[in-house]
């Protein structure tokens, strides 16, 4: 003998639309909880360096993604006042067994280097 179990909805109709969708949520709240949280980017008081605390929302994501995403996050930064990143210094509370990963940067934003005007240059040579 078999025995099957129809779940049913108060009109009499199955669930199992339902019971799928509650997966997809169930499974979109998960990959949520891994998502990277990266604090304020925060003046050291010293000019132009800065601090920036990233941290892990869920167990899988490793410290090296979040060392990515924070330096990225501060070079941006740095890209959007026209200047670059320099001096990154990086750090993590050694996350091990059930610990959230957590990246401590450094960094100091500094004036992009211009281009020399050759023909100027080509100018001074020939006086």
């Amino acid at each position: 003998m078999r025995f099957r179990l129809a779940l049913r909805g108060s009109l009499g109709r199955p669930l199992r639309r339902g019971v799928g969708a509650a997966l997809v949520v169930s499974a979109l709240a998960g990959l949520a909880a891994c998502t990277t949280t990266t604090g304020p980017i925060i003046p050291t008081g010293e000019p132009n360096r800065y601090t920036l605390t990233s941290r892990s929302g869920g167990l899988t994501t490793s410290w090296v993604q979040l060392k990515s995403q924070a330096l990225d996050r501060a070079r941006e930064y740095c890209t959007s006042q026209n200047l670059k990143m320099t001096d990154p210094d990086v750090s993590s509370n050694h996350a091990t067994g059930f610990t959230r990963p957590i990246t401590y940067i450094t960094f100091t934003c500094s004036p992009i280097p211009q281009p020399k005007d050759t023909q100027q240059d080509q100018n001074s040579q020939g006086k």
